[in-house]
Formats: structure tokens, sequence, C-alpha cells
């Protein structure tokens, strides 16, 4: 995987992640924890997001996802 695919691939994550992100599927106990687990995916994806576009890291994360993804 190249670094212009990581980086397409977590927009669209980041974007099906938003659109979901307010379905109702369970109790509401059970979709505040949903919600919140759904909140810290985003956030997670964003900044990876971040460091891929970055130029001063971008060279760093294509290593990484050459290393780990092949």
């Amino acid at each position: 995987m190249t670094l212009e695919r990581f980086i397409e691939h977590q927009k669209k994550a980041i974007s099906a992640n938003f659109k979901i992100r307010n379905v109702s599927v369970a109790s509401p106990a059970r979709m505040k924890l949903i919600k919140e687990q759904r909140r810290s995916t985003v956030r997670r994806y964003i900044y990876q997001l971040r460091l891929a576009t970055n130029p001063k890291t971008a060279e760093l994360v294509a290593s990484q996802i050459k290393h780990i993804i092949g």
C-alpha cells in the first residue's frame, strides 16, 4: 500500500465513521459506549491522516505502512 492509497483509505474511513456515528442500534446506555468508541476511532483516523499528510512526517508514515502492510 502506498502513502497515497493509505491517505485515501483514511479519508473514506473517516467519512464512513461520521455517517454511522449517530445511527442508533442499541439501548441508550449501550449507544453512549458505542458513540464513544466511534469518536475515538475517528480521532485516531484523523491523527493518522494528519501524520500522513504532513510533509515532515510523511516519509516516516510511508515507511511504517510499507513495513506493516507490505
